[in-house]
């Protein structure tokens, strides 16, 4: 996955990037996942400007991980939902139009 990231932001701008993942079917990581997806995006933490991951309000160990993981990345802009339309007015304000249409076209086959 943080290769996915990177590459996904080497032809964006150095700052700006804006993250959705949609985690609502994940299971609960091992210590040693958890700790490096933490380190992962600490790495990526100064180019995002905002960032989006929607969870399952049921999965509650992922959940813990999730917040642990946005936390120690330093993205004081990220956030947790538990459904799309929250996740979409969050990230909405920092998007272009095309973009904005991208995601409502994610968040519409991730709730399919």
């Amino acid at each position: 996955m943080h290769a996915d990231v990177v590459g996904a932001m080497e032809g964006a701008a150095a700052t700006g990037c804006v993250i959705c993942c949609d985690c609502r079917g994940a299971s609960p990581l091992t210590p040693d996942a958890a700790d490096a997806w933490s380190r992962a995006m600490r790495e990526v933490s100064p180019f995002v400007e905002r960032g989006s991951v929607l969870v399952d309000a049921a999965n509650t160990m992922f959940n813990l991980q999730v917040e642990r993981v946005v936390r120690c990345a330093g993205i004081p802009s990220g956030q947790l939902f538990f459904d799309g339309d929250a996740t979409f007015e969050w990230l909405q304000g920092v998007l272009t139009e095309p973009e904005r249409s991208e995601l409502r076209s994610f968040l519409a086959n991730a709730d399919a």
